[in-house]
């Protein structure tokens, strides 16, 4: 009997409109856990190289752990596939209770593949599947579909769907889930939409089976006692970054912003409607908010308020709502949108896009910022080669300099300029420039060398990387104890934290394999955009750069390289893949 997982895997075909239910065994689950680990897995196994991430063979798959449904912040899910922004591995996180439901209908995982003919989405139903017809929905925006899928599926069950940006194959589209959620980096939205699926609907009834029931709840009990109430969540975020000078402006072109205090908690407090929560979470972070005179509603959070906001130079906060909430209307990433029109705002500030071009807008000027967005999501103009991300979008108006990504994935909302060692975490995550892949321990200003900081990055990224295989929150605080515990009770197997540390090496180093053989070089990609080895000329991190020099730079990537047991241009050895059970290659 298999406790914590379900060991079942549902592979869906959409060319043969077909499904089945397949055996996960217990080898695969307790050596890649499940979440980010198991997608690296499966996406790994199940693609050939080099594939189009378009091609109907690209697989899209939706992901829980072994404790999803059971433990403390445990509904949430995410998404593997090869990213249309970066040609790479991306996995995508969502909270809400989506994850939960999934395991409940029996499955650890569903994998799709494919090409319908036509528009459709899946319904999955307590161990069954149906894939019905969604020509009726496919053009209409997130929250509509959503309610639609309601009214023919369940009212009880969980929904998660592309918006027009999907269909148009945004590279930069998202899965909007339960209309709050987003699995937004990367483009997963845009594979969805290559492969005409508008959404999932899932409900479930079934049991999940805990290994040591009283040790597991004594366990999250404790955990829960000390997860206080978010009254913010994070959308304090702006004038914390501010206050230390890591707060995108202009096109990072400087990091702080002179109305900072237009976006403070305080400020967005009379927009709140209503706090909500997610699976299994007392900490109710979910704040959701309502523009007056508008009917639809959005969670706001720090990322997309930063990038929507300051990084665009808007000095009212309810353009900043507007283009948020126009965004999961339309399935748009609020990191990579907010990140393309400072992009072009900044194209226009040095006359090499004509104002005429954005329809008006630029830094500013809140008034069109959701006219652009629209011509993004349908594909229009402009909007067309902005569609394509930042990376693509520059080379094509050759101005690479002006972009700000690493391996074609926009930077998050953090800069790096303000904190020691930050900019090796984007530079060498498998993703591109996220904000969640390990911070240093740290609270210093780069203006001295970062390689100190190294080991307790990776001590930080091996930990969120066991995390989002669980899969439990970000934002609920737990260590390594904690999670051995956790999983060793929820699944009867015993993850000591040197098994669990060797499994997030397993993970990351895999990624790292899978990235290499589709085209990452690490001499060319694992580096920072020029932007950040600029000097920031005013504010909290006035005279900082990301690191001191280049040469810095250089050796903590290459230190990484050491710890992580890869060569000096940064390739797994093939030697300690096999001592990490990495045994069978593509």
């Amino acid at each position: 009997m298999v406790f914590g997982w379900i060991g079942k895997l549902l592979d869906v075909d959409l060319s043969k409109m077909d499904w089945k239910v397949r055996k996960l065994g217990e080898a695969v689950l307790t050596k890649f856990i499940g979440g980010k680990g198991l997608g690296a897995y499966l996406l790994y196994k199940k693609s050939p190289k080099k594939l189009d991430p378009f091609s109907p063979e690209n697989p899209l798959i939706f992901l829980t752990g072994p404790l999803t449904g059971l433990g403390p912040a445990s509904g949430r899910f995410c998404a593997v596939t090869k990213s249309p922004l970066t040609g790479l591995f991306i996995d995508t996180h969502a909270s809400g209770f989506l994850g939960g439901e999934i395991k409940r209908a029996g499955f650890d995982a569903i994998l799709i593949r494919g090409r319908s003919k036509r528009p459709c989405y899946l319904w999955v139903n307590d161990g069954r599947c149906e894939i019905r017809d969604a020509s009726q929905i496919w053009g209409l925006d997130t929250y509509s579909a959503h309610d639609v899928i309601m009214e023919e599926t369940d009212p009880l069950a969980r929904i998660a769907v592309i918006g027009p940006a999907g269909e148009k194959l945004v590279h930069f589209s998202v899965i909007l889930g339960e209309k709050l959620h987003a699995c937004g980096r990367g483009g997963s939205g845009a594979v969805m939409g290559s492969k005409r699926l508008k959404g999932i609907a899932i409900l479930g009834f079934g049991s999940l089976r805990i290994a040591e029931p009283d040790r597991f709840l004594r366990i999250t009990g404790s955990l829960i006692e000390r997860a206080s109430f978010s009254e913010n969540g994070t959308t304090g975020g702006v004038i914390s970054a501010n206050s230390r000078g890591m707060l995108p402006t202009r096109n990072f072109q400087e990091t702080s912003f002179e109305h900072a205090d237009n976006y403070s908690p305080e400020a967005l407090r009379r927009y709140r409607i209503r706090d909500a929560t997610c699976l299994n979470c007392p900490r109710a972070c979910v704040k959701i908010h309502r523009i007056p005179g508008v009917k639809d509603i959005s969670v706001i959070q720090y990322e997309g308020m930063a990038m929507l906001g300051p990084n665009l130079g808007l000095e009212n906060v309810e353009d900043m709502m507007r283009a948020y909430l126009e965004c999961n209307l339309l399935g748009l990433d609020v990191i990579s949108a907010g990140s393309v029109l400072a992009f072009a705002a900044e194209c226009v500030q040095r006359g090499i896009i004509p104002k005429e071009e954005l329809m008006g807008f630029t830094f500013g000027k809140g008034e069109f910022v959701c006219d652009i967005l629209h011509t993004i999501a349908e594909r229009k103009g402009i909007g067309d080669i902005l569609a394509q991300g930042v990376k693509r979008a520059s080379e094509k108006l050759n101005v690479p300099e002006l972009a700000v990504h690493v391996k074609g994935l926009e930077m998050a909302a953090w800069d790096p300029r303000g904190l020691l060692g930050l900019g090796a975490s984007y530079a060498t995550a498998d993703v591109g420039a996220s904000h969640l892949r390990g911070w240093p321990s740290t609270r210093e200003k780069p203006l001295r060398s970062a390689l100190d900081v190294m080991e307790s990055l990776l001590e930080n990224r091996d930990l969120k990387i066991l995390m989002d295989s669980l899969i439990i929150c970000a934002f609920f605080s737990v260590g390594y104890q904690e999670i051995s515990e956790l999983l060793s009770s929820a699944t009867g197997h015993n993850f000591d934290i040197g098994t669990l540390k060797q499994a997030a090496l397993r993970i990351d180093t895999l990624i790292r394999q899978y990235n290499i053989e589709e085209g990452l070089v690490p001499e060319r990609d694992d580096t920072l955009p020029r932007r950040m080895m600029q000097e920031v000329k005013r504010g909290p991190s006035e005279g900082c750069k990301a690191f001191i020099n280049e040469r810095d730079m250089r050796l903590c990537i290459k230190k990484i390289y050491a710890l992580r047991g890869w060569d000096e241009s940064g390739r797994p050895i093939k030697e300690n893949m096999i001592k990490l059970g990495i045994s069978e290659f593509r």
